[in-house]
C-alpha cells in the first residue's frame, strides 16, 4: 500500500534547521515507510484502526494524555496507537473492557 504519510514519495519536506547555518527547505526519508514509499499491508489495518482511537477521543475533546489517563496506558502508547505506528489491539482491548466497566456503571471515574 501506498505510504499515507508521504504518499510514495519517500520523502518528507520541510523547513528546518541543521545543526550549523540558517534554516533552509530540507527533505528528510518518511517516518512512517522509512523512504520506500510503502507500508506493509498489517500497517495499513493498524493505521485505519487508529483513526477509530482519534475519532474516540476527539468526540470527547480529550488531548492524547486525557485520553490515556483515562485508560490507564501511557500517553506515548495511545499516540502510537492511533498513529499506527504500532499495532493498537492492546489499546483497543483497555478501551473496550473499560467501556463496557462505565456501562455496566462498576466505575466512577470521569
Amino acid at each position: 500500500m501506498t505510504c499515507p504519510t508521504c504518499g510514495g514519495t519517500k520523502v518528507l519536506r520541510g523547513l528546518g534547521k541543521p545543526i550549523h547555518g540558517p534554516c533552509h527547505w530540507m527533505e528528510i526519508p518518511c517516518y512512517r515507510c522509512h523512504g520506500t514509499g510503502e507500508v506493509e499491508s498489517v500497517q495499513a489495518i493498524w493505521i485505519e484502526e487508529g483513526k477509530y482511537l482519534r475519532e474516540f477521543r476527539e468526540k470527547r475533546d480529550w488531548s492524547v494524555r486525557e485520553a490515556a489517563n483515562w485508560l490507564h496506558v501511557l500517553p506515548s502508547e495511545w499516540s502510537k496507537a492511533e498513529h499506527g505506528t504500532v499495532d493498537p489491539s492492546s489499546v483497543h482491548g483497555a478501551l473496550q473492557q473499560r467501556v463496557l466497566k462505565d456501562l455496566a456503571g462498576q466505575t466512577r471515574d470521569e
